[in-house]
Protein backbone atom coordinates (compact mmCIF):
# COMPACT_ATOMS: atom_id res chain seq x y z
CA UNK A 1 0.00 0.00 0.00
CA UNK A 2 1.05 3.85 -0.69
CA UNK A 3 2.61 5.52 1.87
CA UNK A 4 0.04 8.56 2.09
CA UNK A 5 2.02 10.76 3.74
CA UNK A 6 4.17 11.12 0.92
CA UNK A 7 0.86 11.30 -1.33
CA UNK A 8 -0.16 14.57 0.53
CA UNK A 9 3.58 16.32 0.76
CA UNK A 10 3.29 18.90 -2.46
CA UNK A 11 6.54 18.32 -4.57
CA UNK A 12 8.76 21.28 -4.36
CA UNK A 13 10.95 22.88 -7.36
CA UNK A 14 13.71 25.03 -7.28
CA UNK A 15 13.29 27.30 -9.95
CA UNK A 16 17.08 29.11 -10.69
CA UNK A 17 16.83 31.77 -13.18
CA UNK A 18 18.72 35.56 -13.20
CA UNK A 19 15.53 36.82 -14.70
CA UNK A 20 12.98 37.78 -12.13
CA UNK A 21 9.65 37.66 -14.35
CA UNK A 22 11.00 34.43 -16.05
CA UNK A 23 10.93 32.64 -12.37
CA UNK A 24 7.52 34.56 -11.33
CA UNK A 25 5.99 33.01 -14.60
CA UNK A 26 7.31 29.35 -14.06
CA UNK A 27 6.67 29.46 -9.77
CA UNK A 28 3.13 30.90 -11.22
CA UNK A 29 2.71 27.84 -13.89
CA UNK A 30 4.15 25.17 -11.41
CA UNK A 31 2.00 26.53 -8.72
CA UNK A 32 -0.80 26.39 -9.92
CA UNK A 33 -0.13 22.41 -10.58
CA UNK A 34 0.08 22.20 -7.04
CA UNK A 35 3.29 22.14 -6.84
CA UNK A 36 5.75 23.86 -3.98
CA UNK A 37 7.94 26.37 -6.13
CA UNK A 38 10.95 28.02 -4.54
CA UNK A 39 12.36 30.61 -6.68
CA UNK A 40 16.36 31.28 -6.63
CA UNK A 41 18.02 34.10 -8.18
CA UNK A 42 21.59 33.26 -9.46
CA UNK A 43 22.94 36.68 -9.32
CA UNK A 44 23.07 35.90 -5.96
CA UNK A 45 24.26 32.26 -5.74
CA UNK A 46 26.93 33.73 -8.77
CA UNK A 47 27.72 36.24 -5.68
CA UNK A 48 28.29 34.02 -2.95
CA UNK A 49 25.36 35.66 -1.51
CA UNK A 50 23.19 32.28 -1.74
CA UNK A 51 24.54 28.49 -0.59
CA UNK A 52 22.53 25.98 -3.12
CA UNK A 53 23.53 23.34 -1.01
CA UNK A 54 21.83 24.74 1.93
CA UNK A 55 18.88 25.74 -0.24
CA UNK A 56 18.29 21.89 -0.88
CA UNK A 57 18.97 21.00 2.15
CA UNK A 58 16.02 23.39 3.70
CA UNK A 59 13.87 22.50 1.18
CA UNK A 60 14.98 19.18 -0.19
CA UNK A 61 13.69 20.06 -4.00
CA UNK A 62 12.61 17.21 -6.12
CA UNK A 63 13.11 18.96 -9.14
CA UNK A 64 15.39 22.12 -10.17
CA UNK A 65 14.70 23.94 -13.34
CA UNK A 66 17.54 26.26 -14.56
CA UNK A 67 17.95 29.27 -16.50
CA UNK A 68 18.61 27.90 -19.88
CA UNK A 69 21.08 30.34 -20.59
CA UNK A 70 23.33 29.42 -17.76
CA UNK A 71 26.51 28.67 -18.76
CA UNK A 72 26.81 24.80 -19.28
CA UNK A 73 29.58 24.51 -16.56
CA UNK A 74 27.57 26.14 -14.38
CA UNK A 75 24.40 23.93 -14.38
CA UNK A 76 27.07 21.12 -13.47
CA UNK A 77 28.50 22.85 -10.37
CA UNK A 78 24.96 23.40 -9.26
CA UNK A 79 24.20 20.04 -9.54
CA UNK A 80 27.38 18.23 -8.21
CA UNK A 81 26.68 20.51 -4.79
CA UNK A 82 23.18 18.77 -4.51
CA UNK A 83 24.44 15.36 -4.15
Amino acid sequence: MADTKQLTRARTIGVFDSHPDTAELLRLLFEADGFRVITVDLREVRSGHVDVADLHERFQFDVIVFDIALPYQANWQLVRDQV
